[in-house]
């Protein structure tokens, strides 16, 4: 019992020393694997509803490979995720699918459910640090975090909301109808508070995980509108050299707070 103690305490004064010392240790997960933190670049994003994110932060998992099908060739190429400074996706296929179900137990017969859902394949063009370029598709998907600042939409999507109160306002004094002043006053007062609370200049951060895949299949009665999906992502360093952002450069904006999105866009 003594000695569990002795071993605990000792383990203990040596992460300390390592912290003092400025060294230390990957953390552990408590079944023995080291867990990778996240790597983070700045890139400009583009979204299939036309959603532009121009000064987004991507994390991505620190040793992420993919494995891109090149069309060209027709084999499989190996890309490190941190080497990628331009990423396109492209719609290949898509459609609308009925489901179907199984008459009943035993039975080789379909029957249509009434139901249907929206699937899509991707394309996928890269570029990377070193000038190569690779069209085809992802064998698989895996993750990204995207980080944003959603004030400047909210604040655009609230000007046109006030814009749109004030006009039904003056056109109902124009036409001289007399009702429904209060509420359209009630109206135009809600849309300036609420363009008011979005010019305080403070940011209002917004993380969304995506899938970058092949394939994506959408829920029962889902659009195919619905299925959102990273159009182009461009992490080049912003300039007119067209440089490229160095790894040590981009972690340290990755440590950094999201830089909120620039108000002009």
């Amino acid at each position: 019992m003594m000695r569990g103690h002795a071993l605990a305490l000792a383990a203990g004064m040596l992460r300390c020393t390592l912290l003092l010392s400025g060294e230390t240790e990957p953390p552990k997960n408590p079944f023995g694997a080291t867990i990778t933190a996240p790597a983070g670049r700045e890139a400009r994003v583009l979204l299939s509803d036309g959603s532009v994110l121009p000064s987004a932060v991507v994390r991505f998992r620190k040793d992420l490979k993919v494995l891109v099908f090149v069309a060209e060739t027709g084999e499989r190429q190996e890309v490190r995720f941190s080497e990628i400074v331009l990423l396109r996706q492209s719609v290949l296929e898509e459609s609308v699918e009925r489901e179907w179900r199984w008459k009943e137990g035993g039975s080789d017969e379909k029957i249509y459910t009434g139901q249907s859902y929206p699937w899509r394949k991707y394309g996928v063009e890269i570029q990377t640090r070193d000038g190569l370029l690779l069209k085809g598709r992802f064998t698989s998907g895996f993750p990204v975090t995207i980080h944003w600042d959603s004030g400047p939409r909210l604040r655009r999507e609230a000007e046109v909301g006030l814009g749109v109160a004030e006009a039904a306002l003056r056109d109902a004094e124009e036409e001289g109808t007399g009702g429904g002043y209060e509420n359209l006053q009630e109206a135009v007062a809600s849309a300036q508070k609420r363009c008011r609370s979005l010019t305080d200049g403070h940011p209002r951060p917004v993380k969304q995980t995506f899938i970058i895949r092949p394939r994506q299949k959408g829920g029962l009665g889902v659009s195919l509108d619905a299925l959102s999906y990273i159009q182009e992502m461009d992490l080049r360093e912003p300039g007119s050299d067209g440089r490229v952002a160095s790894a040590e450069e981009a972690q340290e904006r990755s440590e950094a707070p999201v830089t909120p999105l620039d108000k002009g866009e």
